[in-house]
């Protein structure tokens, strides 16, 4: 019954912000509504809950991927426009975040999320050879030629 997109429309209007919001408290029970909700019901729980209660279940990018992995990319752009990329970039804490975040979104957004990882950060996250090892082993060929990019940027910047 909750298949028909009136009926969960319905549903999380019933609901309402308060109700979702006493259901959905991590990043993973987040994923798992909007992986469950159709249409553009995702629209509807992310509207619902506001993007500052969103931000606050968000402690690093492993927790947004989660997130990203079960929205489309015009719905990953918006949540992540509403976010701040300023705020978005500054959840990658450690190399796992920035593999986990670049292999969720598409290749645009991708490049969108290293150009406001301040470069220090990024030079830190990449600086070893381990570190690249780890990140080519996870990473897709043009996410990887997209990371040397703006590491290449960087360098000409100093």
């Amino acid at each position: 019954m909750t298949a028909e997109l009136e009926v969960e429309q319905r549903l999380l209007e019933t609901l309402g912000p308060t109700g979702l919001r006493r259901l959905i408290q991590t990043a993973g029970e987040l994923a798992e509504v909007l992986e469950w909700v159709y249409g553009d019901c995702d629209r509807l729980v992310l509207d619902l809950l506001g993007a500052a209660w969103v931000r606050r279940l968000l402690s690093n990018g492993s927790n947004l991927s989660v997130v990203l992995h079960s929205l489309s990319p015009a719905q990953q752009e918006g949540l992540l426009d509403e976010l701040g990329w300023d705020d978005v970039a500054a959840l990658v804490v450690g190399r796992q975040d920035l593999a986990l975040l670049l292999r969720a979104l598409p290749s645009r957004l991708s490049r969108c999320l290293l150009d406001h990882v301040p470069g220090p950060r990024l030079a830190a996250l990449v600086g070893g050879q381990r570190d690249w090892e780890y990140l080519c082993a996870r990473l897709e060929t043009d996410e990887i030629a997209d990371l040397v990019r703006r590491v290449k940027e960087l360098h000409h910047a100093e």
